[in-house]
């Protein structure tokens, strides 16, 4: 929020952005703390909609368009075998209370585990409902880093974090087996990528892949752990790139130039050393180098999946 002050001073709408902006977060948060299944799938859909709108900001833009109206269709897709879960579950436990849900351990029927885990694939943006995250790029710097990488795209995994101890194993083995599959294929999809903010949307992806992974193999503390790693150094990644765009843009010589194509972004740490130390910092994070939090969360991930195979074997 600070930073889209400085950022986002020189556009229009600065009222609609920031009320956008404050209604996510109120979304995010409502569905954070609340301990009711009607009132986290409202949370649910209000994130979806804020989503939505914050996407579709720059409506001058073609491509905003039809990124925002992208993602509204994907998730609705899957929130309405989310809903379907959640009346499920109400008729199989009596309540809509979570935490008495959670407390009965009576482990759900196999359907509905699989209707709740098809229905967070799409917010996650997991496989094979992955594609519209990178779309989403679209928005303003800070929506990305705020929203698609650090919060939103976290509801889903937080989701499941919560319900990991009733669901039954088969959907704990798709969850592995999903997750595994997001994490290779997003990190694959990142390498062919020339926009800077696709290949931190497509990284994004990747890890979520290895946070839902580590709920499948009932390890919903090594998620958390990368949930909050992942969300500091991918925040900050977004806006330190965030940061770079905006000076190229405002500086640039030829208006014809992409600010974000990483072939042009060559020996900006001259111009720009703070951001760029920040950014390598970040990046080092991102890749588990040692002394970095992003090492700690993916070395205890790791760690439990490798203990999780030898206890199978």
């Amino acid at each position: 929020h600070v930073f889209s002050i400085g950022y986002m001073a020189h556009e229009k709408s600065l009222s609609r952005y920031f009320n956008g902006l404050l209604f996510f977060t109120a979304s995010m948060l409502l569905f954070v703390c609340s301990g009711n299944l009607i009132v986290i799938f409202l949370a649910w859909e209000c994130l979806g909609l804020a989503s939505y709108l914050l996407i579709g900001f720059y409506r001058e833009k073609t491509e905003a368009g039809f990124a925002s109206l992208k993602a509204m269709l994907l998730n609705r897709f899957s929130d309405l075998l989310l809903l379907s879960a959640f009346i499920l579950m109400f008729a199989y436990y009596q309540s809509f209370n979570l935490n008495e849900i959670i407390d009965s351990q009576q482990t759900l029927p196999p359907l509905v585990g699989w209707m709740l885990l098809l229905g967070v694939l799409a917010k996650s943006a997991l496989f094979p409902l992955m594609n519209w995250l990178p779309s989403a790029m679209t928005g303003p710097s800070p929506v990305s880093a705020l929203i698609h990488a650090a919060t939103m795209v976290i509801a889903g995994v937080y989701l499941m974090i919560r319900l990991s101890t009733i669901l039954p194993l088969s959907v704990l083995n798709g969850l592995t087996t999903i997750g595994t599959l997001t994490a290779i294929l997003g990190a694959q999809a990142a390498t062919q990528q020339f926009d800077v903010k696709k290949i931190l949307a497509y990284s994004t992806i990747s890890q979520l892949g290895l946070m839902m992974a580590a709920v499948g193999i009932a390890s919903p503390q090594a998620a958390i752990l990368h949930m909050v790693s992942h969300a500091f150094f991918k925040a900050g990644l977004f806006l330190g790139i965030g940061a770079l765009i905006h000076y190229l843009e405002n500086n640039r010589v030829n208006k014809e130039t992409n600010a974000q194509d990483i072939r042009n972004l060559g020996a900006l740490y001259k111009s720009y050393p703070y951001t760029f130390y920040t950014i390598l910092i970040f990046s080092l994070a991102l890749c588990g180098i040692p002394f970095t939090s992003g090492f700690l969360s993916k070395e205890y991930l790791l760690t439990q999946a490798w203990n999780s195979t030898s206890s199978l074997s």
